[in-house]
């Protein structure tokens, strides 16, 4: 009988490491399609250049919706709320390209790793879940690593990094909304609806300040919602096959490809504060993930009655 559970087993421990290496996957080249952002930055409005990947974005989302499940897979009670979801992630995604307009590719995405402490500070007054001690002292550790940061460049009259701290914030309602869709709403139903949001709003910003890209421009752009798609459709798979909390650390492995980038196209070198903070915010994300997974297998205990 044992031996026959074996490949059940090991099945589940194979999909499990897939979905990690994609995962991880994922985050890595979430940071190509900033460089990219980043570059365009500085000859097109960033509205354009973020309409133009979510128009992308939405169209491969359309094609995988429409193909594999038909357009009954789309309906949904809550539609306020996915609105609300895709208002949060256009907000997110110009902050973004705001921020590496001037910001250091690294230092934007290391200012970004503080969503996952934002999530952890803002459960408590909007959806009422108890937070341990350890977790806020994680949050306040965090939130010191992004001043570290944040500070030389504010005194430098920079206001990159402020738009990355906007865009942490619009990051982590977004997941605190998503926590409360995804109750009720399949994750494919949730991007389609935010990359439709994001579609529709961005584009009515571009319309009035249009700049014809060209042909190479063009590419970049292109590829940006590709990258976004293929990231995207990895972490949902991921996450449906693995928990979060467990998935939770591989989400830090974006820092080697920002770094590698910024170094490469940009000549980004981070100095001794960028450093210091990003190991703050790393150690504080990495505490409160760990102590999630802890009360996740408290919680997951049978019930002992003496």
């Amino acid at each position: 009988m044992k031996l026959a559970q074996l490949p059940t087993s090991r099945s589940t421990q194979n999909k499990a490491l897939i979905a990690i290496l994609g995962y991880t996957a994922a985050f890595m080249i979430f940071p190509v399609s900033d460089a990219l952002a980043k570059r365009l930055a500085s000859r097109y409005p960033i509205a354009e250049i973020a309409a133009v990947r979510f128009g992308v974005h939405f169209l491969i989302v359309c094609g995988t919706v429409f193909f594999w499940h038909g357009k009954t897979v789309l309906r949904t009670s809550r539609s306020g709320l996915h609105l609300v979801r895709g208002a949060l992630m256009v907000g997110s995604t110009l902050a973004i390209f705001a921020a590496l307009r001037t910001a250091a590719l690294a230092d934007v995405t290391i200012i970004l790793f503080s969503t996952p402490l934002m999530v952890v500070a803002l459960s408590r007054p909007l959806l009422g879940e108890r937070i341990a001690v350890g977790q806020w002292l994680a949050v306040g550790a965090g939130l010191a690593g992004v001043l570290l940061i944040v500070q030389p460049a504010a005194l430098g009259g920079g206001s990159g990094l402020m738009f990355a701290i906007v865009a942490a914030a619009c990051g982590a309602l977004y997941q605190l909304v998503s926590r409360r869709l995804s109750h009720t709403e399949r994750p494919l139903v949730g991007l389609f609806y935010v990359t439709f949001v994001g579609t529709t709003a961005l584009g009515a910003l571009a319309l009035p300040q249009w700049r014809m890209p060209a042909g190479e421009d063009w590419s970049a752009m292109l590829a940006m919602g590709v990258i976004a798609a293929a990231a995207y459709f990895a972490i949902f798979k991921a996450i449906e096959i693995v928990s979060p909390a467990r998935l939770a650390p591989y989400f830090y492995a974006q820092i080697l490809t920002a770094s590698a980038l910024g170094y490469y196209m940009f000549g980004d070198v981070p100095d001794a504060w960028a450093v210091l903070g990003m190991l703050l915010i790393s150690g504080a994300g990495l505490v409160c993930v760990g102590l999630e997974r802890r009360r996740e297998r408290v919680n997951a205990l049978p019930l002992r009655i003496d």
